[in-house]
């Protein structure tokens, strides 16, 4: 054998005519593979018209977004004076949103181009390995199954049927009080005598708020019920995802409803378009699924059982006529929608996101602090009720008369958001704004 350099092994006595031919074939092999990875790495032509940020040649700004991409972009927004800016993740290119004027005038007017939503390598090839139906709507492109599941999902959230609903959120808000109150009394034990203040911890009420309203609402139980279901189902997930006896259900502590909340929420972040660079970069695939990958196909599949349950149970109280009336339970009363099991699990799953990936109570944490901060926005707004109403009182929320509690409301939604960034959108069909055009 004749040793060409240090790293090719040759026959020894081949002619050298057989030998140019094979170098020359060896030559035009890694000619094509070189050209094949610089076809894939070549970043493709920016958007005309629209403001882009400095960024890397080979990989764009996937690591130029810091570990917070919401604050990146609005200082990119603020540097570029611009509403809207492109960035590039590898060798796609993003159109960033980031004022409530361009949000209108793009998802808003525009939105049936941008109803579809792009598939990631990470999440929808080795998490959902392809089997999109299994996906929530904000996870899945467009197609028949995802207009089918959205046409079935519109009929229970008409003003008609919302309002039947209302008795249920009365109870849920009832019991956010009564909880809030109770972690007030905790507050001011751990404080002591002698203080004038009492620092108010209500994460962990707020979050099982969102997630029994979320749940309750859409499959239609009651606060125990709710709470009785997430025990099980934290005791199934200590339990390698089996069905858990009575006493492993009992031994569940308020910690491992913590640990497990927080589990879950970590799901989301695999689906959102700034998570995972390999989504983006290649050659970063060689090296395997990240272990946020696992977290998010081990989610996937606690809450694939969880949704089981819930939908299995609604079922049971409809056929014993004990049910009450939820969203989720009048979807499955609708005769017209068609929806095999896997597509009815999946639409229970985008009900319930709101409860389930610990977004939302962000939001009502930071509107709660800001009317603990100002008490007269309170006292104004329970005045302006008693007036309204003449001081009598009323059978629910729903019957409740004030524009200023109305407005306060409202306002307190503006102190924050449930997500600081939206799951990404694909355009279907090339789209014209303001003389620019967003190609498909």
């Amino acid at each position: 054998m004749t040793i060409i350099g240090d790293y090719a092994v040759w026959p020894a006595g081949l002619p050298w005519s057989a030998t140019t031919l094979l170098l020359a074939a060896v030559a035009g092999l890694t000619l094509v593979v070189l050209v094949a990875a610089l076809a894939s790495i070549v970043p493709p032509a920016p958007l005309a018209g629209i403001p882009s940020p400095p960024g890397d040649f080979l990989t764009g700004h996937v690591y130029k977004r810091t570990a917070n991409p919401p604050k990146q972009f609005l200082k990119w927004s603020q540097e570029l004076k611009s509403g809207v800016f492109q960035i590039r993740l590898g060798r796609k290119r993003v159109l960033v949103i980031n004022t409530v004027r361009e949000a209108h005038e793009l998802l808003a007017k525009l939105g049936d181009s941008f109803s579809s939503r792009p598939t990631l390598f990470t999440f929808h090839q080795q998490v959902v390995k392809g089997q999109f139906v299994k996906l929530t709507l904000a996870s899945a492109p467009w197609g028949e199954v995802t207009q089918r599941k959205r046409k079935a999902g519109l009929p229970p959230l008409n003003n008609s049927l919302v309002e039947s609903y209302v008795p249920l959120l009365t109870v849920m808000g009832r019991e956010l009080i009564q909880g809030l109150l109770s972690d007030y009394q905790a507050s001011n034990e751990r404080v002591g005598d002698g203080q004038n203040w009492a620092v108010l911890d209500s994460a962990d009420t707020i979050r099982r708020f969102t997630r029994m309203a979320a749940i309750g609402v859409n499959f239609g139980m009651t606060p125990k019920e709710v709470d009785d279901s997430w025990r099980e189902l934290a005791a199934t997930w200590t339990n390698g995802y089996q069905d858990p006896t009575k006493e492993q259900i009992e031994a569940v502590t308020p910690e491992l409803l913590h640990e497990m909340s927080t589990y879950i929420g970590r799901g989301s972040d695999v689906r959102s378009q700034h998570g995972m660079p390999q989504d983006w970069l290649p050659p970063l695939r060689i090296f395997g699924r990240p272990e946020d990958g696992d977290v998010c196909e081990a989610v996937l599949k606690l809450r694939t059982i969880y949704m089981n349950r819930l939908l299995k149970a609604l079922k049971q109280r409809q056929a014993d006529g004990k049910d009450v009336p939820s969203v989720l339970g009048n979807i499955v009363l609708q005769e017209r929608v068609k929806l095999n099991h896997d597509e009815m699990i999946s639409l229970c799953n985008s009900m319930a996101a709101t409860g389930l990936d610990q977004h939302f109570h962000s939001a009502m944490q930071w509107a709660i602090g800001f009317l603990a901060a100002n008490p007269q926005a309170q006292s104004k707004a329970y005045d302006d009720l008693l007036q309204q109403h003449k001081g009598e009182r009323f059978p629910d929320f729903s019957q409740a008369k004030s524009d200023y509690l109305m407005a306060t409301v409202k306002e307190s939604l503006r102190l924050s958001t449930p997500l600081r960034l939206s799951m990404p959108r694909l355009t279907n069909e090339d789209v014209v704004w303001r003389g620019n055009i967003i190609p498909k």
